[in-house]
């Protein structure tokens, strides 16, 4: 079946484009997050563990060693601060 007359033909013109929209689309912004969530978790995995928050997963941190402390590291993104263990 196809549409013979022209307002079945714009009817279905206009279906198709919407259809695009909302599958196409979205679709690829998906695909671009999950893309670059993949390549933070490669980033992450080259990482030593102490250079990775423990709450947020960023890889953005600073050591904060005060004297007679052990290592302390703060992330720049979050804020969290942890003792090394």
């Amino acid at each position: 079946m196809y549409p013979i007359t022209v307002m079945g033909k714009l009817i279905t013109a206009f279906i198709t484009i919407v259809g695009i929209a909302f599958v196409a689309i979205p679709g690829g912004m998906f695909a671009s997050e999950f893309i670059a969530e993949i390549n933070k978790s490669k980033e992450r995995k080259n990482h030593k563990s102490n250079d990775i928050c423990l709450r947020c997963n960023s890889i953005d941190i600073e050591p904060h060693k005060k004297e007679n402390e052990r290592d302390m590291y703060v992330c720049k993104k979050c804020k969290f601060t942890w003792l090394d263990s």
